[in-house]
């Protein structure tokens, strides 16, 4: 008797929405349970707290390199190391090779691949750029994109969690030895989680010589320190930490560009 009420119940139900044409939104919960709302009845729908809804669609540079993208908080990153060769204004950014006293002493801008094998290295990693490639006003990253200053980087670190967690969330994920891209590392916790997809391109020191690919990451601010140093951010295979620190103008590191 009870099993025939249930039916009928549900009959019921289903002829009334049939009747009313109806548009329901099923949200499915994992491990089970659904919530349903009328569309009618939806003002407008809103995420907080993570990284949904993802932003779409890609950034181009001056070279016709295309970068995705992706959004973490209220900020929007390249999810990719810029590669760019020319300044936006469309004059070339001096790229010293192996004259390493040319590298040292420039204080104009330039860029350098990593081991000077632009073949091997530019695709996966991208370029190495000293801080006044960062700061030349003919602009390094695309139109309406920018070098983070210290305190962008500040608030990606915070807006995941603090400096002991956010490394693991913009780390890619552990890739198997062999062809580039790859932690060569353990990789400690990268899981990728905001798509940001940091992969560990070594860094050109002051003297010209090169280290650390796929070991380490390390990305320019545009905030000065001091007359001779400038704040970075550093991300390393064995941790999944994400610090800010230091280094003289002449370094060599990676650019993310975030949106204006």
């Amino acid at each position: 008797m009870m099993r025939k009420i249930i039916i009928i119940l549900v009959v019921a139900i289903f002829a009334t929405s049939m009747a009313n044409a109806q548009t329901i939104m099923n949200i499915h919960m994992k491990g089970g349970g659904a919530t349903q709302i009328p569309v009618d009845q939806i003002e407008k729908i809103t995420f907080t707290g993570g990284f949904l809804p993802s932003a779409e669609g890609t950034v181009t540079d001056i070279d016709g390199n295309v970068y995705p993208i992706t959004k973490i908080g209220n900020q929007i990153w390249m999810a990719a190391d810029l590669k760019v060769t020319r300044y936006r204004n469309g004059e070339a950014i001096k790229v010293p090779g192996t004259n390493r006293e040319a590298w040292s002493t420039n204080t104009e801008g330039a860029l350098a691949w990593y081991e000077n094998d632009e073949y091997v290295y530019k695709q996966s990693y991208g370029a190495l750029y000293n801080y006044f490639a960062v700061v030349n006003p003919k602009g390094l990253c695309p139109a309406g994109w920018h070098t983070p200053s210290n305190q962008e980087w500040k608030i990606l670190q915070e807006f995941l969690g603090g400096w002991r967690e956010a490394g693991k969330k913009l780390k890619s994920e552990k890739s198997g030895f062999g062809t580039h891209p790859r932690w060569t590392g353990e990789n400690t916790g990268g899981t990728n989680e905001t798509k940001f997809s940091a992969l560990p391109s070594g860094y050109r020191h002051k003297i010209g010589t090169f280290g650390d690919i796929g070991l380490s990451s390390t990305y320019w601010s545009s905030t000065e320190l001091n007359a001779t140093d400038t704040y970075n951010w550093v991300l390393k295979s064995n941790s999944g930490q994400f610090n800010g620190g230091w280094a003289l103008k002449n370094s060599g590191f990676a650019v993310r560009c975030v949106k204006n």
